[in-house]
């Protein structure tokens, strides 16, 4: 016997219509005005998707949330698969990334593969198990991006490997201390932050954003996943 189908909701959610206005209000002001409008359009077309996500948002039921993240698989795949040919055949012959657009697309290449694979592991494990293995593999990423960018300035590698200590050391206090580990977590990641001027990859630095991506961003991440998980925890005792 087939199993009913899903009925289809009639008419246009709220949610939907607000995101949908916001979709043609800024593409329009972002083409007329100012591209800073593209903003608008950003939170039209991600934010509803954002807020499900985070549980603020619950106006979709079993069905429509694995049809949504079904499709969002698929842009993932698409977006990567786009990336990784434009790059290829964009710097063919050449070893390096040496055009500012280059860099822009790898970063967000980059992106794309830390976030999935973050939420991946966060998918499977819970947050103390996830932790205790997403610092040490991103340790080991920033210790091989450390060891390529300055093959040629072996005297610089020490000083800036010993910046992956604490991550391999949280990762191994993750199991045992979650909370406060959590919170060390935050902290480090906010004080490599300003320590290391990350905000000036919004305007002028893209060097400056392998770091956000693959050392601010385990830290943020598996820190807040430590301390909701805690929270969470608490809540069902």
């Amino acid at each position: 016997m087939n199993a009913p189908k899903p009925s289809l909701p009639r008419g246009v959610s709220k949610t939907t219509l607000f995101a949908g206005v916001m979709v043609v209000a800024g593409a329009l002001l972002a083409a007329s005005v100012d591209m800073i409008f593209l903003l608008v359009f950003g939170a039209g077309v991600f934010g509803p998707g954002v807020l499900r996500e985070m549980g603020f948002l619950k106006d979709h039921d079993e069905f429509q949330r694995e049809a949504s993240r079904a499709a969002v698989y698929r842009a993932y795949l698409t977006a990567g698969v786009f990336l990784c040919a434009w790059l290829a055949v964009a710097q063919r012959g050449t070893a390096d990334l040496n055009s500012e657009m280059a860099q822009l697309l790898g970063m967000v290449l980059i992106l794309l593969m830390v976030v999935w694979l973050l939420s991946t592991l966060f998918g499977y494990w819970d947050a103390r198990k996830a932790t205790a293995l997403v610092l040490p593999v991103f340790g080991c990423f920033w210790l091989l991006f450390v060891i390529l960018s300055h093959v040629n300035e072996p005297g610089r590698i020490l000083p800036r490997t010993l910046v992956a200590a604490p991550v391999f050391v949280l990762g191994w206090s993750a199991q045992r201390w979650p909370r406060v580990t959590g919170v060390i977590l935050v902290l480090v990641g906010g004080f490599f932050f300003f320590a290391y001027d990350m905000y000036e990859a919004f305007e002028s630095r893209l060097n400056a954003w392998p770091v956000i991506l693959l050392m601010f961003l385990p830290l943020m991440a598996c820190g807040l996943a430590l301390l909701r998980a805690r929270q969470d925890g608490a809540e069902e005792g």
